[in-house]
């Protein structure tokens, strides 16, 4: 978990996965997040050097397009990663949303269990938290809000 480096050692190729920010993967199956699409290029080095002859052929391998509410959840999710959290204006204002009213019920439990803290400008794991990652990740998933 990234929010575990130590001050000024952060793994900056890292920070753009965590900060749901664009990226392109060059190569046999490497991966790309652009346009709202999350995409793969093939696996296999022949299909994928292929591609750059005469013949041809499709180098992606897989494309998922990314809805607003899934782009939503994953930033909340990849910024709790982060040591800073989620910026809670920040996050307002990038997905037109607000984060307390749509995840209140699971922020207000996580805080319960002493997972969470809110203090109004940053929603971040505590300590416990950390250690607890994914019980508190998965909770920002679009199938987890009701």
């Amino acid at each position: 978990i990234s929010n575990w480096a130590k001050a000024g050692y952060e793994c900056i190729h890292n920070l753009v996965y965590w900060k749901h920010e664009e990226y392109i993967g060059v190569g046999a199956g490497a991966c790309s997040y652009l346009g709202g699409h999350r995409f793969s290029n093939t696996p296999s080095l022949d299909k994928y050097l292929t591609s750059f002859t005469e013949e041809g052929g499709e180098v992606t391998e897989s494309d998922e397009p990314i809805n607003p509410e899934l782009a939503a959840a994953e930033a909340a999710i990849l910024s709790l990663r982060l040591d800073e959290g989620i910026n809670i204006e920040k996050y307002n204002q990038d997905y037109n949303t607000n984060i307390i009213s749509v995840y209140n019920k699971q922020i207000d439990e996580l805080e319960s269990y002493g997972l969470l803290e809110n203090d109004g400008v940053n929603i971040k794991l505590t300590p416990k938290g950390r250690l607890l990652g994914n019980e508190v990740f998965w909770r920002f998933l679009p199938e987890a809000i009701e």
